[in-house]
């Protein structure tokens, strides 16, 4: 055995440990009574499971949060994807200008949230679209398409030319060639850049905050409102039951796309 292998491994357990703290901590939390809450010394894990936060998470608009998180996150992650990957398409192909093109959305997402909420909320009170999933799902697909062109870009680019000239050849018409050919040979970076934004739009809060008041409130948004980050120590019980519930869609969309992840990534390190 190497030398460096046990310290390798005491690294990786510590890591990992680390980055599954918050996650064990906060559902050990949300089964917990008030009275464990507030226990010192703490207790690692409830000793009186209760499923009363939840029943309270719930009883405090828990499921319609929850419902409109999926709703923009779902919707924007969509037209993202639908606008994203025929425009980096095109930017792998053709190779013109493309220096402004990355540039202006850098400049857009390196500007602070809010520099684009408060022209966004003006506009939406005109057409109606404030504190509405319809316009945070537009918004929500707008500010993160970006992301969709500049990772499946280099995806695309490492498709050879050579093959669509083949396909032609063969009778396929251009406009069908980047569903029909590229899109199946470029699954794997399609998958991680959608997973990316989904994560984005799912955790998002500025937004949220600026442009919804009520009817349209995300889990991240009622999370805040129900004291978890506002020092409200009351409600903790029930903001770690909506966080707990609000972890269910990430991990079940992250399970159902591991294998397409491990396998893009392995073909990644194998290609370099």
């Amino acid at each position: 055995m190497n030398n460096h292998q046990p310290v390798a491994y005491l690294l990786m357990a510590i890591v990992t440990v680390l980055a599954l703290f918050p996650l064990f901590w906060t559902v050990s939390t949300s089964f917990k009574t008030d009275q464990e809450l507030f226990t010192r010394p703490l207790y690692w894990l409830p000793r009186v499971p209760t499923l009363s936060n939840y029943a309270e998470a719930f009883g405090q608009n828990g499921l319609r949060v929850i419902s409109n998180g999926l709703i923009v996150a779902f919707g924007g992650t969509g037209l993202a994807l639908l606008l994203g990957f025929p425009a980096a398409y095109t930017m792998s192909r053709y190779r013109k200008r493309r220096f402004a093109v990355f540039i202006v959305p850098l400049i857009m997402r390196a500007s602070p949230p809010v520099v684009l909420a408060i022209p966004l909320l003006v506009l939406y009170s005109w057409f109606g679209l404030a504190d509405t999933t319809q316009g945070l799902t537009l918004v929500y697909g707008a500010t993160t398409v970006f992301y969709i062109v500049w990772m499946i870009k280099p995806f695309i680019d490492a498709v050879p030319r050579e093959l669509e000239d083949a396909a032609m050849v063969d009778g396929v018409p251009r406009w069908k060639l980047p569903f029909n050919l590229i899109l199946p040979m470029v699954v794997g970076g399609v998958v991680v850049s959608t997973t990316f934004v989904f994560i984005l739009n799912w955790t998002e809060y500025v937004l949220a905050l600026s442009l919804t008041s009520h009817e349209a409130r995300t889990a991240a948004l009622h999370m805040a409102g129900m004291g978890a980050t506002a020092g409200d120590w009351v409600d903790q019980g029930p903001a770690a039951a909506l966080s707990a519930i609000s972890l269910v869609p990430f991990l079940g969309f992250a399970y159902y796309l591991q294998k397409q992840l491990v396998r893009t990534f392995f073909v990644g390190v194998v290609g370099k």
